[in-house]
């Protein structure tokens, strides 16, 4: 049985081209050629799709279909989404806005709060100081009738009696005293017994102005005794602060006025009658003052020149310090200290530690065995850096003195000092620093130390209190 198989068109791979297999573009599409047996499709939606004939090759209507869907698709489905989503993802979000906001409320509630207390805090503070110095100078009046003497020989197992008869054998040395006058109260010995000095002697006169002249009169006791005030430690620190200020201003002073140091206070008086008083807490405050009385300084729009332990600049100004847990009382101090020790030189170490005076602390630098100067010059700089950053960022008063001399050349008015411009006030020269004879390096330091303060103000300045904000979204 024969097999009959479909006639086979011997031109088929004749007609057959990859050209007529393809969908046809727009442009081949809409030319008369091949648009005259195009027809069309009307869909569900209503538009109508054009379909190519199939006798002209691979029919074009699934490309175009496809096409066509996609763009419809694109226009009517993904705005849709695009508005869900949104939906979703703001309905999610909406709790979470909320606990913002009401975090936000309540750390500007802190904030607030902070602020008062910290209010409150400065104020019981305040009141705190007050009291506390109310009570040092209810002390100090309650010893007003006293006198510590020191350096009187002491005996073994010495009666209160010895005693008394040693500070009358002193003080009938006074001229105008005589040995019936003295009206000791009381008299004795105070401290540990010490077998290397003999310990001091507390006197308690009964009259003020008797003990008045007795302090007056201790020049012409013996050479080994010492008297002084009988204050508390803190009106006694506040005096030996002050003392060299005061031999300052006496040497330096452009009118004659009495300078006398009582209580922790320095008093200035004129010849005016007006009454200047000097502590160590208005010591940063006073300056207009202080100059009207001492030369302290020569300024004009470009330079400020400085000199003397009164200026806030200086040095030797009185200003507290702690360095790798030592204390120093004034920069001077500290310089003096590190050029001892760099040149390994303990003793001097230990008697510009011992020292209060800034005058007697710089002669005792001079003295310094060992001493190098083209070795100190490798390191002043850093040492001069380490003490006033110290001093200007702790002591905030003097921190603000410095930066109201922005933008004058500071320059240290010091003829001997080789960190100075070489210039003393005094030469009319001072303020052309065409004239100088050296640079001033200590003027160097002090303007760098004056740029890192306005830099680190800049920077506090833009870091306020966050304000209040305003919720995003209702707390209901």
């Amino acid at each position: 049985m024969s097999t009959r198989f479909p006639k086979i068109d011997r031109n088929f791979d004749k007609n057959y081209t990859p050209q007529s297999r393809r969908p046809l573009t727009f442009s081949e599409r809409d030319s008369p050629e091949n648009n005259s047996e195009a027809k069309s499709v009307k869909m569900a939606d209503g538009d109508e799709y054009d379909v190519f004939s199939a006798e002209k090759g691979y029919p074009g209507f699934c490309a175009g279909f496809a096409r066509e869907l996609t763009d419809r698709m694109s226009q009517k489905l993904v705005p849709e989404f695009s508005e869900q989503a949104g939906k979703l993802i703001n309905n999610a979000l909406l709790p979470i806005k909320r606990d913002i906001s009401t975090v936000n409320q309540k750390v500007d509630g802190a904030i607030a709060e902070v602020c008062v207390l910290r209010s409150k805090v400065i104020y019981n503070k305040t009141l705190a100081q007050e009291a506390k110095d109310l009570a040092i100078k209810l002390d100090a009046k309650s010893r007003m009738n006293n006198l510590i003497f020191s350096g009187v020989p002491e005996t073994l197992n010495e009666k209160s009696s010895e005693c008394l008869n040693k500070i009358f054998e002193e003080i009938c040395k006074i001229e105008g005293i005589h040995e019936d006058e003295v009206n000791i109260q009381r008299c004795y010995r105070i401290g540990e017994k010490n077998a290397f000095r003999p310990r001091d002697i507390m006197v308690q006169f009964l009259d003020y102005n008797y003990k008045q002249a007795v302090s007056r009169g201790r020049e012409v006791l013996s050479e080994s005794v010492k008297v002084r005030q009988d204050l508390p430690v803190e009106l006694a620190y506040m005096n030996r602060a002050l003392m060299p200020i005061k031999s300052v201003a006496e040497k330096m002073s452009k009118y004659k006025f009495k300078v006398f140091v009582s209580l922790g206070e320095l008093k200035f008086r004129l010849p005016d009658g007006k009454e200047l008083v000097i502590t160590l807490k208005n010591l940063d405050d006073v300056s207009a003052d202080v100059n009207y009385v001492v030369n302290t300084f020569k300024a004009n729009d470009r330079l400020y020149c400085y000199f003397s332990v009164l200026n806030v600049l200086s040095n030797f100004r009185f200003a507290p310090i702690r360095i790798n847990g030592f204390i120093f009382e004034q920069n001077e101090k500290y310089i003096q200290y590190r050029k001892a020790a760099q040149c390994n030189d303990e003793m001097s170490c230990i008697k510009i530690m011992e020292s209060d005076n800034p005058y007697e602390i710089k002669k005792l630098g001079h003295t310094v065995k060992g001493f190098v100067e083209e070795n100190w010059l490798e390191i002043h700089t850093e040492v001069g850096l380490t003490c006033n950053r110290a001093k200007f960022h702790v002591h905030e008063a003097m921190g603000d003195f410095l930066v109201n001399t922005h933008p004058r050349r500071l320059a240290e008015a010091s003829k001997e000092d080789p960190r100075g411009c070489g210039l003393t006030l005094s030469n009319d020269d001072i303020l052309d620093q065409n004239k100088w004879h050296r640079t001033g390096t200590m003027g160097e330091v002090l303007m760098k130390i004056r740029g890192e303060l306005i830099q680190a103000r800049k920077e506090a300045s833009s870091r306020v209190c966050r304000p209040n904000r305003t919720s995003p979204v209702s707390n209901q």
